[in-house]
């Protein structure tokens, strides 16, 4: 796997706060500034309208280029090299893909359409293969390459990679579950939940220390402190065999149940988790939000981080606004299970340790331009110092994902040896030290690259920008913007027949394409 965060919003990917995930019943989705919504009135005159004529597949040339940017664009470029620092979410936040699937696949497209979808999910989710950094260290790859029919524009791609940790390294577990036992759950949401917990088992070893607490109207301790004979402890499954859903829900209380369990196991040589199991139906308050994030932190080492996973019996029931508060304030992962097999292949082996397991804390990137570059758009929160953004961890056996779009304001004078600078710092999770990692580069040595990492990353923004557009009233809708999105994951997904993650993306979005067809009745539809 390889993982990024980031924000996505206006032209491509924007500077911008992490986004939430919104409910069906609330028209919501996913937006940059941290509420959910729709996407805004496409037209600008307010009115949830659309006055523009749909194109067609035939008027719409996907090889046509945009018109080179405006040279004032330039007109405030630096003189001197600039530097930003930049941080991301948890690299292991990966919700947004598995659940478009499933809604996509279900006949739900109609549901989801408008809803602005964070593309580092997408990232999340899916396998960069980036070199694995040495023990000790982080690992900094930079690739570059033009933006067509844009001179001087040119796309960036950082990745920072950890070292790998097998599940036969990892530390021994400390790991309570806490579960929305509330009415909502029942039936194939429950059922997922339990799938959940079966695939973890099978991967615990002997001396792992499980609890097990479910919330709805009340808190019930099923399984306290639990040391487990190994995989497939027998206790561990008769207790998730007999749950059950009903009642209301109480998740402050359910979550002081789970994270006292944790905390009186918890020791610097165990990983101390709590796995948080929700259809997303709560709300987190003030005093919630203070216990996730006073178990987060711990000055003497590791804290007690929360691993979100979403459940839900069918994709209008979830609601991943309370997973992403949940795992922002308590720097941990945020997961969604559309199927048994889903968790089996997440909640397993070495996977498994990547969701628990922290190979940096508090990560953080300098990026610096040299002078007469601008920065143009880039995915994360980015600010002028150190200090002023919202750090978060990478996991073992992973990467966290930057994209930027930058643009060289004295394109006759360059001669791609102008100096960039890319610097990593984290603190060390095994004993709390301050560190960092660099590079030195050029444009001319960031060009040389094959070109897939970026088109695989660029087939995410395409997917997100194409289920952005908004269904309008009356059946009305643009359909350009959708045509166009296929047409580039089509063109990159031929370029990369090898690649399965690009293939699905490709396929999806054409089932979805699809679906537009029908509802507008005329024009979009798939070949």
């Amino acid at each position: 796997m390889a993982r990024g965060r980031g924000g996505w919003g206006g032209r491509a990917l924007a500077i911008g706060a992490a986004s939430v995930w919104g409910c069906f019943g609330g028209g919501g989705g996913w937006s940059d500034e941290g509420t959910y919504g729709p996407v805004e009135d496409p037209d600008g005159e307010g009115d949830g309208d659309d006055d523009t004529t749909p194109a067609t597949e035939d008027e719409l040339e996907p090889e046509e280029q945009e018109e080179p940017e405006d040279p004032g664009v330039c007109s405030g470029a630096p003189q001197d090299a600039t530097e930003f620092t930049m941080s991301a979410d948890d690299s292991n936040s990966q919700a947004a893909l598995p659940f478009v699937r499933e809604a996509i696949l279900a006949g739900w497209s109609d549901q989801i359409t408008g809803w602005s979808f964070p593309v580092y999910e997408f990232w999340n989710y899916q396998d960069f293969a980036y070199p694995a950094s040495e023990d000790g260290t982080l690992r900094i790859t930079a690739e570059m390459r033009p933006v067509e029919g844009d001179p001087g524009a040119y796309e960036m791609l950082i990745g920072v990679s950890s070292p790998p940790v097998t599940a036969a390294e990892r530390k021994p577990m400390n790991l309570a579950f806490s579960i929305d036992a509330s009415g909502s759950m029942q039936g194939a949401a429950l059922d997922r939940a339990k799938a959940v917990m079966r695939a973890v088992a099978s991967s615990l070893r002997e001396g792992d220390i499980v609890s097990l607490v479910t919330w709805d109207t009340t808190t019930n301790v099923v399984l306290g402190k639990h040391t487990v004979a190994g995989p497939d402890d027998p206790s561990l499954l008769q207790a998730v065999a007999g749950l059950q859903a009903n009642g209301g829900t109480d998740l402050y209380s359910g979550l002081q149940a789970a994270y006292t369990l944790a905390q009186e196991n918890h020791s610097p040589a165990r990983i101390s988790r709590v796995m948080l199991i929700s259809d997303g139906g709560a709300n987190v308050g003030v005093t919630e939000a203070e216990l996730i994030g006073d178990m987060a932190r711990d000055v003497d080492g590791e804290g007690i981080y929360t691993l979100g996973v979403g459940v839900a019996s069918f994709p209008g029931a979830f609601n991943g606004q309370l997973m992403n508060t949940v795992t922002d304030l308590g720097k941990g992962a945020f997961v969604y299970v559309d199927s048994d097999a889903e968790a089996e292949r997440w909640f397993t082996g070495d996977r498994l340790v990547n969701l628990v397991s922290v190979a940096g804390r508090d990560v953080g990137l300098n990026f610096r331009l040299p002078a007469h570059w601008l920065l143009e758009e880039a995915t994360g929160k980015v600010a002028g110092g150190p200090g002023m953004v919202y750090s978060q961890h990478l996991a073992p056996n992973d990467a966290m994902v930057y994209h930027h779009v930058v643009r060289d304001c004295v394109l006759d004078e360059a001669d791609g040896t102008e100096p960039f600078g890319v610097a990593v710092h984290w603190v060390d999770p095994l004993d709390g030290v301050l560190r960092s990692a660099e590079i030195e580069t050029t444009a001319a040595e960031m060009l040389l690259n094959d070109g897939w990492r970026l088109d695989k990353a660029q087939a995410s923004i395409s997917f997100v920008r194409g289920m952005g557009v908004p269904r309008l009233q009356l059946g009305r809708w643009t359909t350009a913007r959708v045509i166009q999105s296929d047409a580039e994951i089509a063109d990159i997904a031929a370029r990369w027949p090898e690649d399965a993650e690009i293939a699905e993306l490709h396929s999806l979005f054409r089932t979805y394409r699809t679906a537009v067809a029908g509802w507008r009745g005329t024009g979009g539809g798939a070949d």
